[in-house]
């Protein structure tokens, strides 16, 4: 193992956290697929592109996630069950919101993980 400025006693911790961190990046790729797939409306070229945009970027994020729980040698997670248990944001299964609502609820979905993301690099 490198050393990367974090204490072994630590990376059950941080792995934890990341994983968390994984599984709510998963739930928002998910879900901007979801509106990527459903987006109606006056604005549906335009959240049609930015959706697809959004998914390719979250999709690179989770894989670089991963890697860096990999990197201190303990296991990512990659399932749908364990990501659904380990993530803090809202699903809306069955629910179809109209183009201005998917916005701001993947607004709302990204403050979150910010503030996730915030007490990992506090530590």
């Amino acid at each position: 193992m490198i050393d990367i400025g974090i204490s072994k006693k630590n990376y059950q911790e941080i792995a934890k956290l990341l994983n968390h961190l994984l599984a709510n990046e998963y739930i928002l790729y998910t879900k901007t697929w979801k509106f990527h797939w459903n987006v109606e409306g006056k604005h549906f070229g335009e959240l049609h592109a930015f959706f697809d945009v959004q998914r390719k970027q979250l999709e690179e994020f989770i894989d670089e996630i991963a890697e860096r729980i990999r990197a201190l040698d303990i296991k990512s997670d990659g399932t749908l069950t364990e990501f659904i248990e380990k993530s803090s944001l809202v699903e809306h299964p069955a629910k179809n919101p109209d183009d201005l609502s998917m916005l701001q609820l993947l607004l709302k979905d990204h403050e979150q993980i910010i503030k996730n993301y915030v007490k990992i690099v506090s530590l």
